[in-house]
């Protein structure tokens, strides 16, 4: 059964600098959105979707959440191929 990866603290840490820490750079917001445009459209239009119905705060949480999960994949993959 595919399982979506428990995020570790740390990636949740390392992310939170990029979101809400003081070197917090609103462009990497609008750098995930356009990647998740390319990457996975259905998901782009949904939290379009979101941000008109609710605002961008509701959005940028989407986008988080989807950076969050993944970069763990990314890390068990290395972790994976490392042994």
């Amino acid at each position: 059964m595919i399982q979506v990866p428990e995020v570790q603290t740390g990636i949740v840490t390392s992310m939170m600098v990029n979101v809400v820490g003081p070197q917090a750079d609103r462009q990497w917001l609008v750098n995930m959105y356009k990647k998740i445009q390319e990457e996975n459209p259905v998901i782009a239009e949904y939290l379009r979707q979101v941000m008109e119905k609710y605002d961008v705060n509701a959005m940028s949480a989407g986008l988080v959440v989807y950076k969050l999960i993944e970069s763990q994949m990314i890390v068990n993959d290395l972790e994976e191929s490392i042994g």
